[in-house]
């Protein structure tokens, strides 16, 4: 179950934390304790140490945003700066792109930073905390063309969630024209849509996708609840992160879910459960499971 539609005062709380840590950068000096951070730049070890991973990745683009001149964040980067939807299934390194079409020398071997060569136009490139940044749609479509359908259809989602129709979407990825990797970038926005509340969700539904499961149905509405993906009008996957079970009222909220999912299941249906974490680190394994537990109702029915 997702967060709720994003605010203004979540974006102005987003920006303000880009500058926090955009004040804890230093410069990078024999003998300090910090995290070295391209050649030029560092991040103290302790704060270091109590980020967690998205904010690490976020320091390291801010870094090089210090030591750049003529360069735009595009892919991953620009999305982890607008604050987009992003589940990386493979590394992630700072992702640059000269206006030229060419990359740094000073910075081409550094195994951190990964230059895409494609030529970018003034209407292509925004400013985001103070970086240029490629456009959200021109992300998404970076993001389709260099990993693949799973994260560009998290980020297409992104968009419709953020209020772009999906006709508007595909009106935008056709005005790109003849770039390689169209063709996905064309199947992401084709099959996104607006009701996802959180990337996990989105990047389980494009792992079921991509087997062939199906039909599939997005915030499905059963009685007076809603349910993360519907499987063949009884199958329901739900992505549920650990945050939702902390804080003081953890308890009452487990018991709530409880009584949910009883009176849901009561009715017929079934559940599987799943953390982000493991949709991420091990789609496999989940297309598996949901395939067997499909497999193993026909069986049933056939008997």
């Amino acid at each position: 179950m997702g967060k709720d539609r994003e605010d203004p005062q979540f974006g102005l709380e987003r920006l303000q934390r880009c500058e926090e840590l955009r004040a804890g950068l230093v410069p990078a000096r024999p003998g300090r304790p910090v995290v070295q951070l391209g050649a030029c730049w560092g991040y103290p070890l302790e704060a270091w140490m109590g980020l967690p991973a998205h904010e690490r990745q976020l320091v390291e683009i801010l870094a090089a945003d210090r030591g750049s001149s003529g360069s735009v964040f595009v892919g991953r980067s620009a999305a982890r700066l607008m604050g987009m939807w992003l589940t990386p299934l493979t590394s992630e390194t700072v992702e640059l792109s000269l206006r030229s079409g060419g990359s740094s020398p000073s910075r081409q071997g550094h195994p951190r930073y990964t230059f895409r060569h494609s030529r970018l136009h003034d209407a292509d490139i925004r400013t985001v905390s103070g970086c240029p940044v490629t456009s959200a749609v021109r992300t998404f479509a970076d993001i389709a063309r260099y990993h693949g359908f799973a994260e560009g259809l998290v980020a297409a989602d992104w968009l419709q969630f953020r209020g772009l129709s999906r006709e508007q979407l595909l009106r935008e990825v056709n005005g790109l024209g003849r770039l390689a990797g169209i063709a996905t970038v064309r199947r992401c926005a084709s099959l996104s849509v607006a009701c996802s509340d959180s990337g996990p969700e989105s990047l389980a539904r494009a792992h079921l996708l991509c087997a062939g499961i199906g039909p599939l149905s997005v915030q499905h509405r059963i009685g007076d609840y809603r349910v993360d993906l519907l499987i063949d009008d009884w199958l329901i996957i739900e992505i549920d992160g650990a945050v939702k079970y902390r804080g003081p009222d953890a308890e009452q909220v487990r018991q709530r879910e409880f009584n949910r999912q009883k009176r849901i299941g009561n009715m017929g249906y079934v559940f599987l459960r799943y953390t982000p974490e493991f949709v991420r680190r091990h789609p496999d394994r989940f297309v598996a499971e949901v395939r067997e537990t499909l497999e193993a109702r026909r069986r049933m029915l056939r008997r």
